[in-house]
């Protein structure tokens, strides 16, 4: 018979408020850099990405199924007897070597990955002045 007592705390403990890193690659091209995150049973509502300068910030939250959380006038409809997986708060903060073009960024997420395109700013080139 399986440890339910193990089962019931490894479910407490994680509906504590806890975050867990993104896992995630990142690759650069000659124009842009390329990131695929780790984000399975995450729907794409409960993502989401901001762009500053060199800085790109990922966050999501996975949620518990409702049928594993019961409600206050009914018991649930499943009864938990090993929990393994994570649901919470996953987040990730990384710096790229130059400033992302965020106007021309893409996002898309297909089976539980999301895949950025973060094309890099045309670097301004040096100009002269003339002196009146």
């Amino acid at each position: 018979q399986p440890n339910t007592n193990a089962a019931n705390q490894q479910a407490a403990s994680q509906t504590r408020q806890e975050t867990r890193l993104i896992r995630m690659n990142v690759t650069e091209t000659e124009h842009a850099y390329l990131v695929a995150a780790e984000l399975p049973g995450v729907s794409k509502e409960d993502v989401e990405v901001v762009i500053e300068g060199k800085d790109v910030s990922l966050q999501a939250v996975s949620k518990r199924p409702e049928t594993l959380e019961a409600a206050a006038d009914k018991p649930a409809t499943e009864r938990l007897l090993m929990g393994e997986r994570f649901y919470g708060k996953l987040t990730r903060r990384i710096q790229v070597p130059q400033d992302i073009d965020e106007t021309a960024a893409e996002a898309r997420f297909v089976d539980g990955i999301l895949h950025l395109q973060l094309p890099k700013k045309k670097v301004q080139g040096v100009r002269k002045l003339d002196i009146q």
